[in-house]
């Protein structure tokens, strides 16, 4: 997959979502998965790795949630 065809991918709308999830449980996380997921503009990387970012901040949202 060629780097601008991942970068629009990575901006769909559940892409968006997930992060924009994140931002409000925790800016300090959202900005370092923000970060990792701005890398892979620069470099080709295989889908699952960015599949593993999501599912990092997924999981760090759901154990910050309050119970």
């Amino acid at each position: 997959m060629s780097a601008h065809k991942l970068f629009l991918h990575l901006t769909s709308y559940s892409y968006v979502r997930c992060f924009q999830i994140a931002y409000n449980k925790c800016l300090m996380m959202f900005c370092h998965y923000m970060d990792r997921a701005l890398l892979l503009r620069h470099c080709v990387y295989q889908e699952k790795r960015v599949v593993q970012l999501l599912n990092n901040a997924h999981l760090h949202q759901v154990l910050a949630a309050p119970l």
